[in-house]
């Protein structure tokens, strides 16, 4: 985290002490009390050294709650803690002091740190951040103990909602991420229109600060390829919907990450750090908070604040440690946009037209465009006064040194080495490769744009100098203010050709993105190529570039346009058209006829009707005047398809004629009507029935019978493994499994008649099933005992057999003898 806005928090307690009369009082209930307790560690239950642990007595009223913190104490090897409070305590960070009496009727809550552990709040509970109170008895022993604990591997927790994310620990600080969600998109929203720029990635991750103490009560982060990061020190009275300076945090750290613009390399730089960065930040968050009637200053109540003064030297410039510098810088900027503005503009005009010079500098003009490293840079400050003369059209550079003491000799080597960086790098733009000193050249002016970004201002010039010597400079400087804001520039009419006069007003024209049209139908524009753009709508529908010249008296802009006329359904019944172009609404109409004509610039567009409950889609082409007859309301049908035991399930489904692949769910769009359909899986044909569709957005859920057929294999009693088992519908293959060593498969299928093929080795057996509810079947690969028949003609044979070659035996012997 690279910025905190430091002491801010500490200016809130010290100022909420004086206005809520918060005094002095020294009539002690006794001359002092303790707080006392072992700190644990939470999972091993072991106590926990050099653990600072924190006294935080609680106010709150109809219109603040804050915590103020009084004293602390740190453990000792056993882990133990007191935490002493005299008849006057002082608080921590301010000039406040208050009675004993005054803090023993108030509630508290103990903040405990230690690197390595999630910081612990405790109160009663820890899972609601209720506070301790003294009881008479406390007071009384003038001691009590509290045992904390304290943890390290708890897992955040996160909500999502669109591109803001909010991360926290524990669960009562789920409404204050809610809340934080909310006034993030919020003030991103005000911002973007105030400053006149969008975040250069929109995805922002908003957390709570859970670690060692820090001075600064929130920091931000920008990132292009990950999510910005903004910090926010938990407190639980910060969150407090009575604590609108709160958002006074939150709007601060949100002008940072719009401060972070990107090169043409993708690398984030920013302006000067950290004069212009806080004080831009402190003076339009206290400028947007005053505009929304949340507490704040305006920029004029800032710039013209006696009570802060100016920076004084180059370290008030620079020392961000001292909290009296972020009012310094406030005024600073704020009196830099009152001198800055035209007479004709608000101070937010001036603003928007900074920003956006800023973006277009960082990207073209700044030393670090051309950086492609991974480490984010500012501006000089140099590079940021420019910024701002541009911004201004006149030099600012005198009303920094000389009313803000910045230091000249600083500023003038800067402002050299800024100008040098320019004419070297038009040389080199100009130069062949095959320039013998082309080489020479390059690493010069490499070394010169790394000595630059690392504020090495004196060894950059250097290395800019070597560069134009190699090329036998002339000696002069370029100079940007006058190049692009002293220049010719020539009266040009805006002149828009329309077919239909009654949308002239609908159109609004950028020249080189700022709006002219159709405020302004004369501009004043420089020598050169300027860039075109035309809105209707709020979309754009062209986009060109133009040369001017002397003489150029106008610039015509031609839009074609074409008549869309459109029928439309239920005659005297409200209907409501919209008409929308590149995912942007143009144009919408309330009416009750039965025909509406509707002039449009040339271009493809979504037309929309909608009556209560009936809904039409269509795209077109407007390339021609387009007669279009909504004869039928067409809507959104939802099919879901799931067995009955809830599981989506893919299917065929042939509907209104038409074969249509369902994953689960699908969305038809069709006119309204009764339909039928049916249902295949794997051509098995699973249900059929009718669809009455009448409503729009409609829902519909088929309902398939699937059952479970489980399938369990045995020999001699025993479950059988490794035994093959098919289903075949119809002859075909639908589903193969293996026994395991259970003997079990199993398989949901649709209702119907298989054939179930089981091999075991050489052996296959096959059996019919009718799945019309679960089943469960057993079959046995026993060693099988022949039936009698068979046993008989194979016995029979070969006991004749045996009775035949006895018979020859014995006659043989008979021969002999």
């Amino acid at each position: 985290m690279r910025r905190y806005w430091v002491l801010v928090l500490c200016y809130f307690f010290l100022l909420s002490s004086f206005s809520s009369g918060y005094g002095f009082s020294v009539s002690p209930a006794s001359e002092s009390v303790f707080v006392r307790g072992t700190v644990y560690d939470a999972e091993t239950g072991q106590p926990i050294e050099g653990v600072l642990v924190e006294y935080y007595m609680v106010c709150w009223d109809e219109s603040e709650h804050w915590g103020y913190p009084i004293d602390y104490a740190v453990t000792d090897s056993n882990g133990k803690f007191v935490i002493r409070l005299d008849k006057v305590e002082q608080q921590i960070g301010s000039s406040a002091t208050y009675s004993l009496d005054f803090i023993l009727s108030h509630g508290f809550m103990l903040i405990s740190y230690k690197e390595g552990y999630i910081r612990g709040y405790f109160a009663v509970n820890l899972s609601k951040p209720e506070y301790y109170f003294w009881s008479p008895h406390d007071k009384e022993k003038g001691v009590k103990v509290i045992n904390i604990y304290m943890y390290k591997n708890l897992p955040l927790k996160e909500i999502k909602r669109g591109s803001i994310t909010a991360r926290y620990y524990f669960d009562y600080q789920r409404a204050a991420a809610i809340k934080l969600m909310h006034f993030t998109s919020y003030y991103i929203g005000i911002l973007k229109k105030k400053l006149g720029v969008g975040l250069e990635n929109k995805n922002i991750i908003i957390e709570f600060n859970m670690g060692v103490k820090t001075l600064g009560v929130g920091s931000a982060h920008a990132s292009v390829v990950e999510a910005n990061h903004v910090t926010v020190n938990w407190y639980p009275w910060i969150t407090d919907p009575l604590n609108e300076k709160y958002f006074l945090l939150l709007v601060h750290e949100f002008v940072h990450l719009f401060q972070d613009r990107v090169n043409s390399k993708n690398v984030i730089l920013s302006p000067a750090s950290p004069w212009f960065t806080e004080g831009q930040a402190v003076a339009i968050s206290k400028a947007v908070l005053y505009e929304e009637g949340k507490g704040g200053l305006s920029f004029e109540q800032q710039a013209y604040d006696d009570s802060v003064g100016l920076p004084e030297g180059f370290e008030d410039f620079i020392d961000p440690k001292s909290g009296t510098n972020y009012a310094k810088w406030g005024k600073m900027f704020s009196l830099i946009v009152l001198e800055a503005k035209k007479e004709d503009e608000s101070v937010w005009d001036f603003i928007t037209r900074f920003m956006r010079i800023l973006d277009e500098f960082v990207e073209k003009d700044s030393v670090g465009y051309m950086y492609n490293g991974d480490k984010l840079y500012t501006l000089s400050d140099y590079e940021t006064i420019l910024v701002l003369s541009l911004a201004a059209c006149k030099n600012l550079t005198d009303l920094f040194v000389q009313t803000f003491n910045f230091p000249a000799e600083l500023l003038s080597i800067q402002r050299l080495a800024y100008l040098k960086f320019l004419k070297a790098r038009e040389y080199l733009n100009k130069m062949s490769y095959s320039w013998q000193g082309h080489g020479v050249f390059l690493d010069h002016f490499k070394n010169g744009i790394f000595n630059f970004l690392k504020k090495r201002y004196g060894v950059a010039l250097s290395e800019f100098n070597i560069c134009l010597n190699l090329v036998n400079w002339s000696g002069k400087l370029p100079d940007p203010l006058s190049t692009k804001c002293f220049v010719f520039k020539i009266p040009v009419i805006v002149v828009l050709n329309t077919k239909y006069t009654q949308n002239e007003e609908k159109y609004e024209i950028f020249i080189d993105k700022e709006k002219m049209y159709p405020s302004e139908r004369i501009v004043w524009l420089t020598r050169g190529d300027h860039l075109i753009q035309v809105y209707f709508g709020k979309a754009k529908i062209l986009e060109k570039h133009v040369k001017v010249d002397e003489s150029s008296q106008s610039i015509e802009i031609n839009v074609e346009e074409h008549l869309l006329t459109l029928e439309l359904p239920d005659k005297n019944l409200p209907k409501n058209v919209t008409i929308i172009k590149s995912c942007k609404i143009i144009d919408s109409y309330n009416v009750t006829l039965s025909s509406l004509k509707i002039a449009l610039p040339e271009g493809r567009y979504v037309i929309i009707v909608e009556s209560p409950d009936r809904k039409w889609l269509k795209s077109i082409n407007l390339n021609t005047d387009i007669f279009g007859r909504v004869e039928k309301w067409p809507g959104q049908l939802f099919l879901y398809v799931k067995d009955r035991y809830g599981n989506p399930r893919n299917i065929m489904l042939v509907f209104n004629g038409k074969k249509i692949h369902v994953n689960g769910s699908i969305r038809i769009y069709l006119p309204y009507g009764v339909y039928k359909a049916e249902a295949y899986w794997n051509k098995i044909p699973v249900w059929k029935g009718m669809i009455d569709f009448n409503h729009k957005d409609q829902k519909e859920v088929i309902i398939l019978d699937f059952y479970n057929l489980n399938i369990r294999t045995v020999k001699n009693d025993n479950p059988l493994p490794n035994s093959v088992i098919e289903v075949y519908f119809n002859d075909i293959l639908l589903a193969k499994n293996h026994t395991g060593s259970s003997g079990r498969a199993s398989f949901k299928l649709p209702k119907g008649d298989y054939k179930i093929r089981i091999s075991y080795r050489d052996k296959v057996k096959e059996h019919r099933v009718s799945l019309t509810n679960d089943k469960d079947l057993c079959y046995s690969f026993d060693e099988e005992i022949l039936p009698f028949t068979e046993y008989f003609l194979i016995t029979v044979p070969i006991i004749l057999l045996t009775c035949f070659i006895y018979y020859i035996i014995r006659i043989k012997r008979g021969v002999r003898r």
